[in-house]
C-alpha cells in the first residue's frame, strides 16, 4: 500500500501492486456520484428556461410565440449536437479530457445564458438562444461521457460490478429527476424571495439559469483529479482507425433496440430503482421485456375501459401509477445500462451519443405528434377520446418495445472486458490492425481521485 496520513483520512483508496493500479470501492462510488451529479445538472438546466416562461410572459408580454419555441429547441438541439460530437471525442481524447473540455462549453454557455442583454429585447433574447445552443452542446456530452465513464468506473471493482444495474438507476434516473425538481423550485424560490414583487423578475429569472453553474463547477477540480479507468488503458482507440462498417454489422441490435428504447422513456419514476434491482438479479433484457410487457397489458386495459376506470378515482390514480412505474421498472431502469454494457470500450462513447442522440430526437417528435392527437379529439366526450387514445397507442409501443427488447437486445455479460476481447478479435478476422490502448494519458500530480500519490 503507498499512502499518507492524508490518504489514510479518505480511507486508503486504493492500492499499487506490480506497476498496476487498484480502485476501491470508494474510489468509485466517487466517480459515480460526480457522474449522477453531472446528470442531475443537466436535468436542471434542460427544465430551467420551461419554468420561467410564466416570468417572461410577465416581463416581456410582446414575445412570440415563436421566440419561445427556439428558446425551448435551442437547448435540445445543442444536447443533440453535443452526444453525437463528445461521444467521438470520449473515445478519441479520453473519458477525463472530453469531461473536462465539455464542462467548460457547458459553463461558459450557462453564465452568457444569464449575462444575456442586448440594444432590445429581440437581441437580448436572441443572445439567450444562442447561448441556451452553447450550454445545451456542454449538457449533451454527459451522456456519452458520463455514460461511459460510470460504466468503466464500477467495472473496476467485481463487487460494484454485480450492482451496476442498481447503481445505473441512481445515476440515470434518479439524479435527472433531482434535476428536473429542482428546475421548479429554484425560480419558485427567488420569486418567494422577492417577495412575489414583479419589479425583482428580472433578477430572479438571470440568478435561476446561474445557480445552474454551481454543479459543474463544483465537480471540474474532481473530474481533474480522477484516474484513467483500466479499461480505457488497456481498449482505447486513441491510435486505431475506428472502422464503422464494423461496427453497424456487428452492434446493429443494440444501436436499433436501444435508440427505440431512449426515445420512449418520456417520464421519471422512482420504479427504476426497482428496475435497477431485478436487472442484477434476472438480467438487464429480461427486465426490460418484462416491464415493457407488463405496462403493455395494464395500458390496453387502461385504455379500453378508460371510461369506468375514471369513474372511480382512486382505482384511477392507483392504476395510472402503476402504468408509470412498469415503464421505468424495464427501459427506464436498464435502458443507459444496457446501452452502455452493449459496446466496447474502443466505441462505447461514440455509441452511447448516437443512442441517446436519436432518443432525444424521437422524444421531441413523440411529444410533436402527441398534441396533435389530444387536440383532435378534445371536443369529444370532453376530451375522453383523445386520452384513449394515447394510451393505445402508447401501449402499442410498450408491445413493440417489449417484442424488440426480447428478440433483439443481447444478452450481456457483466464484466466489460469480455466484450473488449470479443471486438478485438472480430477485427482481426476481417484484417484490421489493432492498436488499442492508453499508455499516454497521465493521472494529475499529486493526490489523486483514486487516493494514491503520483
Amino acid at each position: 500500500m503507498v499512502s499518507t496520513s492524508n490518504e489514510k483520512d479518505i480511507g486508503e483508496i486504493a492500492s499499487i501492486s506490480e506497476g498496476k493500479t487498484t480502485y476501491s470501492k470508494l474510489s468509485v462510488t466517487l466517480i459515480v456520484v460526480f457522474s449522477g451529479l453531472a446528470i442531475g445538472s443537466d436535468g436542471f438546466n434542460a427544465s430551467i428556461i420551461g419554468n420561467l416562461s410564466l416570468i417572461f410572459g410577465v416581463l416581456y408580454p410582446d414575445l412570440s410565440t415563436t421566440m419561445y419555441s427556439r428558446l425551448s429547441n435551442a437547448f435540445i438541439i445543442g444536447m443533440i449536437v453535443g452526444m453525437l460530437g463528445f461521444g467521438y471525442i470520449s473515445d478519441r481524447l479520453g473519458r477525463k479530457s472530453s469531461a473536462l473540455f465539455t464542462t467548460l462549453i457547458l459553463v461558459v454557455g450557462i453564465a452568457l445564458s444569464a449575462a444575456s442583454s442586448e440594444k432590445d429585447e429581440l437581441g437580448m433574447f436572441w443572445m439567450l438562444v444562442i447561448s441556451r445552443g452553447i450550454a445545451g452542446v456542454g449538457a449533451g456530452r454527459e451522456y456519452p461521457v458520463s455514460g461511459a465513464g460510470a460504466t468503466e468506473a464500477t467495472d473496476e471493482d467485481s463487487g460494484v460490478s454485480k450492482n451496476r444495474g442498481f447503481i445505473f438507476a441512481l445515476i440515470g434516473d434518479l439524479s435527472a429527476t433531482f434535476g428536473f425538481v429542482f428546475g421548479g423550485l429554484v425560480p419558485l424560490l427567488l420569486i418567494l424571495c422577492f417577495h412575489e414583487n414583479g419589479k425583482h423578475y428580472n433578477i430572479v429569472w438571470r440568478l435561476s439559469l446561474a445557480l445552474g453553474l454551481i454543479p459543474p463547477i463544483s465537480i471540474f477540480w474532481l473530474r481533474y483529479k480522477m484516474a484513467v479507468s483500466t479499461a480505457y488503458r488497456k481498449s482505447a482507440a486513441k491510435n486505431q482507425r475506428i472502422p464503422y462498417w464494423p461496427i453497424f454489422r456487428r452492434y446493429w441490435r443494440p444501436l436499433l433496440e436501444h435508440g427505440l428504447g431512449h426515445s420512449h422513456k418520456l417520464l421519471l419514476h422512482p420504479g427504476a430503482l426497482i428496475g435497477g434491482l431485478l436487472s442484477d438479479r434476472i438480467g438487464r433484457r429480461r427486465t426490460m421485456a418484462l416491464g415493457f410487457l407488463l405496462q403493455a397489458i395494464l395500458g390496453f386495459i387502461l385504455g379500453g375501459a378508460l371510461g369506468s376506470i375514471q369513474s372511480i378515482l382512486p382505482l384511477f390514480i392507483i392504476l395510472y401509477g402503476i402504468f408509470l412505474t412498469l415503464g421505468e421498472v424495464g427501459p427506464g431502469a436498464t435502458i443507459v445500462l444496457t446501452s452502455s454494457e452493449s459496446f466496447p470500450t474502443s466505441i462505447r462513447g461514440q455509441c452511447l451519443g448516437l443512442i441517446a442522440a436519436f432518443g432525444k430526437a424521437g422524444a421531441a417528435i413523440g411529444t410533436a405528434v402527441f398534441a396533435p392527437i389530444l387536440a383532435s379529439f378534445g371536443n369529444l366526450d370532453g376530451g375522453y377520446k383523445g386520452n384513449q387514445a394515447v394510451f393505445l397507442i402508447g401501449s402499442g409501443f410498450a408491445a413493440a418495445g417489449a417484442i424488440t427488447s426480447w428478440f433483439i437486445v443481447p444478452d450481456i455479460s457483466n464484466r466489460l472486458g469480455s466484450e473488449d476481447e470479443a471486438w478485438k478479435e472480430y477485427l482481426r478476422e476481417r484484417g484490421y490492425e489493432i492498436q488499442c490502448g492508453d499508455e499516454e494519458s497521465k493521472d494529475p500530480e499529486g493526490l489523486r481521485m483514486d487516493g494514491v500519490r503520483s
